[in-house]
Parts: C-alpha cells; sequence; structure tokens
C-alpha cells in the first residue's frame, strides 16, 4: 500500500511553486521562517529535514513530505481499517477509496500541510486503538497528539476527544497523579515545536510572519486573529458550505459506501463505546467546514471523511458476516476487493487531472511574465487576484534567483518592518536610486487618513494584517519613488478599492498584469495558450483578469477619445474592448457587466445582431445571478 501510494503521488507531484500557499512553506522551511497564522512549526520542521534531500529543486524535496507522508497515511489508515472491521479486504476498500479521492490527493501531490495533519489523525486513532491491550500506546497518543497540533489546528478535534478516553485508560493503568503527570508531560513535548517559532523569528531576516519572537505577537500569530477575514456566521452561508460539501462527497462515493457506513456504525462488531466516540469526532469534524467559511472545505472535512470511511469498512466486514456458510464467507472478501478495484478505477478516472499535475507549468509562466515584463530596478507590487498567486514568483525570485535586480512587494508582507529592511538591503546593494521609506506604524496610528470608520478603527487597534496599514505603506512607496523606479502592479483592483488609492491611475505601462512594459505590446506569449492547455482555475482567472482590465484601459481610451470627439480613435479602442472581453468570456462566463459593455460597444460599432446577441445573454446572466442570491 506505501509503494503503491507513494509511487502513485510522486508521477503526480507538483513542486512547491504552485498556486496556494505552498511556496510560503517551501521558503519557510527552507531559510527556517515564520510561515503565515498558526505558524505550522512542526510542518517547517519535518520540511527542512524534507529540504535536506541531496538533488532537487527547494520545491522537490520539500514536497516529498506531502507525498511521503501521504503514502504512510495509506499504508497506516489500511492496518487501521483492517484492524478494527477485522478483515483485511475492507480495510483495503476503505484505504483505496482514501488514497485515490479528491480530499486526499489533491493534498498529497502539493506542497501542504493535510496529507501529513492526516497522518497524525490517524497515528493517535491507532495508537487509541490499540491502548486495550497496553498502556504505553496510550502514553504515547499524547506526543503524537501534541505534534500534529503543531502541523495543523483542526487536530485538535480528534485530539481533545479522544485525548479524554485516552487520558481515562492511562489513569485506569497508572493511577490519578502518575497518569495526570505522563499525559501532560508528553504533551508538553510535543508542544514545544511552537518554541521554535520565537526562535525562528529572532534568527531570521526574512519570512518572519508576525515576528512571534515577542509574547503579544505570538499570541496574534497562534489565535489568527488579525489575519483571518472569516465572513459572517449566517444561515445562508453554513447552507452554502453544506451544499458545496455534499457534492464533494457524493462525487466520491457511491451509495454502497453509504449504506456501508450506517451498517458499520449501528451493527460492527468493535465496541460500542469506541463507536461513539469516533462517531463524536466524525460529526464535530464535519461540522467544523461548514460552521466556519473557509475556501478549503474539502481539505477541512478530511478527518470525518476518513472515519466515514472507517465506518464503511467495518460495515462491509459486517455485512460479509450476516451470510451464511463457508463459501459464502470465501466469496465476500473476493466481492469487497472487486468493489476496491471499480470503485478505485472511478475515482482514478474522476480525478484524472491529478495524473496531469506535474505538467501543470501555469506558475511558472506567471511568474516568468512578472519578471520579463519588469524593467531594472523596477517596483513590483504583488497583490492576491484568484487565489495566492503572489507566492509562486516569490518561490522563484528568492530560490531561484529570478531577476534580483528588481524590488519585489508582496502586499500583504508591507505590514511587517523586517520586508521593507530587506528591500532596503538590496537597494544599497545594487545601488539603484529606489526610495524604500521607514514608516513607524506606531505613529501612523495617531494619523487621521481617508478612510473609513471601520478601518480607521483597525488601523488604531494595531492589527498587522491592516488593510489599511499595507495601503498607507504602498502610498507612500508610490509618493517617493514616482520619478525614480518603474513602478508596477499585478492587479489594481484591490488596491484601487482603498481611498487612499486616489489619484493613482495604473495604465497598461504601469499595470504588470497587463503585461504591457510599453503602450500597445502585446501580450506575454503563451498566456491565453496555456490557460486552455491546462484545467487550472487559478490560471484561468488569472488570464480572465488580465483580458478585463486590459478592456478597461481600452474603454477609458474610448471615451476620452469619444470627449474629443476622434472618432475612428473611438472605435479603434471599442474594437480592442470587443476583442478583450470576448477573449476574457472563454474563461468566465458569469461577469454580467462584461456583457453588458459588449451590448453596448456592438451597438456603437455598428453591428445591431451581435449587440442583442449579448443584451439576451446579459439578461440570462442576470437571471441566473438572481437566482443564485
Amino acid at each position: 500500500m506505501f509503494l503503491a501510494a507513494f509511487g502513485l503521488y510522486l508521477w503526480c507531484f507538483q513542486p512547491g511553486a504552485a498556486w496556494g500557499d505552498g511556496a510560503d512553506f517551501v521558503l519557510c522551511s527552507w531559510f527556517l521562517g515564520v510561515p503565515h497564522p498558526t505558524g505550522y512549526p512542526s510542518y517547517v520542521l519535518f520540511g527542512k529535514l524534507a529540504a535536506l534531500a541531496p538533488a532537487g529543486s527547494a520545491g522537490l524535496r520539500v514536497g516529498l513530505l506531502s507525498s511521503f507522508a501521504g503514502a504512510v497515511c495509506v499504508a497506516l489508515f489500511f492496518l487501521l481499517a483492517a484492524r478494527l472491521a477485522r478483515g483485511a479486504a475492507a480495510g483495503l476498500y476503505a484505504a483505496v477509496l482514501l488514497g485515490l479521492s479528491t480530499f486526499f490527493w489533491s493534498g498529497a501531490v502539493t506542497v501542504e500541510v493535510y496529507a501529513l495533519n492526516l497522518l497524525f489523525c490517524v497515528g493517535i486513532v491507532s495508537l487509541f486503538a490499540k491502548s486495550r491491550q497496553d498502556v504505553r500506546p496510550a502514553i504515547l497518543f499524547f506526543l503524537v497528539g501534541a505534534l500534529g497540533m503543531g502541523n495543523h489546528g483542526t487536530l485538535v478535534i480528534p485530539a481533545v476527544i479522544v485525548g479524554l478516553a485516552a487520558l481515562w485508560v492511562v489513569i485506569k493503568r497508572t493511577g490519578p497523579v502518575a497518569g495526570f503527570l505522563l499525559a501532560g508531560l508528553f504533551t508538553f513535548l510535543g508542544l514545544t515545536t511552537y518554541l521554535a517559532l520565537p526562535l525562528f523569528s529572532a534568527r531570521s531576516a526574512l519570512f518572519d510572519w508576525n515576528n512571534p519572537e515577542f509574547a503579544r505577537n505570538m499570541r496574534l500569530l497562534l489565535s489568527g486573529y488579525d489575519f483571518w477575514v472569516v465572513g459572517e456566521y449566517i444561515p445562508a452561508q453554513m447552507l452554502k458550505n453544506f451544499m458545496q460539501l455534499v457534492e464533494s462527497i457524493g462525487a466520491q462515493l457511491t451509495e454502497f459506501a453509504v449504506v456501508a457506513f450506517f451498517i458499520g456504525l449501528l451493527f460492527a462488531k468493535n465496541g460500542m463505546r469506541r463507536r461513539v466516540l469516533l462517531f463524536i469526532v466524525f460529526i464535530v469534524s464535519a461540522l467544523f467546514p461548514i460552521l466556519y467559511p473557509t475556501r478549503e472545505k474539502e481539505s477541512f472535512f478530511l478527518i470525518s471523511f476518513t472515519l466515514f470511511l472507517l465506518f464503511a469498512a467495518a460495515g462491509l466486514r459486517r455485512a460479509g458476516d450476516w451470510i451464511p456458510g463457508r463459501t459464502a464467507r470465501r466469496v465476500v472478501p473476493a466481492v469487497i476487493l472487486t468493489l476496491a478495484a471499480v470503485h478505485g478505477i472511478f475515482l482514478m478516472s474522476r480525478n484524472r487531472h491529478y495524473l496531469a499535475e506535474r505538467q501543470n507549468v501555469t506558475p511558472r509562466i506567471y511568474s516568468d511574465a512578472v519578471f520579463e515584463s519588469a524593467p531594472r530596478d523596477a517596483l513590483i507590487f504583488m497583490d492576491h487576484v484568484a487565489d495566492d498567486t503572489v507566492f509562486p514568483p516569490m518561490y522563484f525570485h528568492y530560490l531561484e534567483n529570478s531577476r534580483r535586480d528588481t524590488f519585489l512587494f508582496y502586499r500583504l508582507y508591507m505590514a511587517f518592518p523586517w520586508w521593507m529592511d530587506a528591500m532596503r538591503a538590496r537597494a544599497a546593494e545594487l545601488g539603484a536610486a529606489v526610495d524604500i521609506p521607514v514608516i513607524d506604524l506606531i505613529e501612523e496610528k495617531n494619523a487621521l487618513y481617508e478612510v473609513g470608520a471601520e478601518e480607521q478603527e483597525r488601523l488604531a487597534a494595531g492589527k498587522t494584517m491592516n488593510t489599511v496599514a499595507i495601503d498607507i505603506q504602498t502610498v507612500k512607496l508610490l509618493n517617493s519613488n514616482r520619478a525614480a523606479a518603474p513602478i508596477l502592479i499585478n492587479t489594481p483592483d484591490r488596491f484601487n478599492q482603498s481611498r487612499l488609492s486616489a489619484g493613482y491611475d495604473f495604465s497598461p505601462h504601469g499595470a504588470l498584469f497587463m503585461l504591457d512594459a510599453q503602450p500597445g505590446a502585446p501580450m506575454a506569449p503563451d498566456l491565453d495558450a496555456a490557460a486552455m492547455m491546462f484545467d487550472d482555475a487559478v490560471f484561468r482567472a488569472l488570464v480572465w483578469e488580465l483580458h478585463a482590465e486590459r478592456a478597461g484601459w481600452r474603454l477609458h481610451r474610448a471615451e476620452l477619445a469619444q470627449q474629443l470627439r476622434r472618432h475612428d480613435e473611438y472605435k479603434d479602442n471599442l474594437r480592442a474592448v470587443v476583442g478583450h472581453l470576448e477573449a476574457a468570456l472563454q474563461y468566465k462566463k458569469d461577469d454580467c457587466s462584461t456583457y453588458k459593455i459588449l451590448v453596448r460597444a456592438y451597438a456603437e460599432l455598428g453591428d445591431p445582431a451581435m449587440a442583442r446577441e449579448y443584451a439576451n445573454k446579459h439578461a440570462e446572466c442576470k437571471r441566473t445571478e438572481y437566482d443564485i442570491r
């Protein structure tokens, strides 16, 4: 099981320059820094061990941790399911469903914490299952559980619920005093990984999120209080989360697996108390991604999904026991293995895009376009567009030495003085005429800016991840370097939403995401071709935004030409608007404003048939939008 899973995940693996948080984890593992909240010290330490591999890129080395942990998890889960179901065939069925599911496979082929997180979860459940015969696994439970909580916070659900039962086992075998002392000591040993965070912070000149060498900042890092935007806890959002999960789960399972789950839950031979305990973990873990409006619902649901498969394995074996006769007992395992093969083929087909994930070079294409379009000494402001699109350029900038003669400002990092210090040191090293002012956000709290009351309150509260503070940094950098250096931004959308952005117009020669280093330059090669080749949601959203931004600039030029009564220039710009928007529709068809602009453009260009066609599409888009709401 281990070799099969490890071979599959390595074959599909996409290195740490992928979209999402992967590059952040690679950079922090490589340099021993502090990643985004909640710090993930266990992952960084294990990632540093993986980075010591003697060959391969930094992303590939650190990524080995995900594939290795995923393979070990599948193998260990097979042993656990076979033990609890009292049948190797049923255990194999559950392990195949886990290893090939969208939930798990996606985390085992990218640099992420979820494969390792599930390995810790399966590990502590396995230790607890063995504690009925020996107290030592129950004691070891606390070390492994605490170590796992340093990898991802969702492990706290099984660690605490099952941990109470494990504590009862230890106390029964060793006595109250010794039991509490042993559980406390091993929990403390596991949690010592968090002591690495202030040490990393004190030694690292880069990648030091929240600066946790100070106690107050450590609290903010661990809680994520000043970072997460959690949205509203409203019934409509919870229902949306629930329906999304139901759809995802339904795509992994068959009615047969659901029936097996209920048989295992109600009629399995293993102890009722243990089943009740695991069912409580299943329910609480399932509720968490519904109540918490995260984008990573499926990954947060992984623990619950794994327990579902554990019950299903027990149910398969129990259903087989109901069939009388020796021949039937020999046939049942063969039937279960056949089901495992059929379901595995179904999942391989459904998730076959992961087989080609290693060939997805869209993060590299995007990052190359970023640096190729930037002139020397350019200030590059990177902001989120579709997902965590800022991290791949960071990876190539710091680990593959792409364009060391530019200054990359990840806008979220601009809230931290160390990032500005690093860019200031680079300017001195290059002898560049770039001015990076020292900004004291403590003093800025007392200043009055043209921002809303809530934004001013966040600024006064001194929250690290304060968009107002970041916009203040951006404006001061822009003001200091307007005449000194080229200024580029990958998308003006987020910054332009701030009142502080008034007076800044990022036209194509200044908006990096339009990839026009000079007005009229062609779009960077292969972006459209790559977006059509790879079914990559993030990259397709990036290319959509590129076309939409270029269309918006051309529309602005058309309006200026119309005011000046330059009719030929007006129509030329309208044709360019049409071209960009129709290209954008290949990637996103639910943006109603796109259809509205096309109606107007075709009407002005004297093509009433196309204007009517897009008017109908706009009406349908609005109806769909209304239905969704």
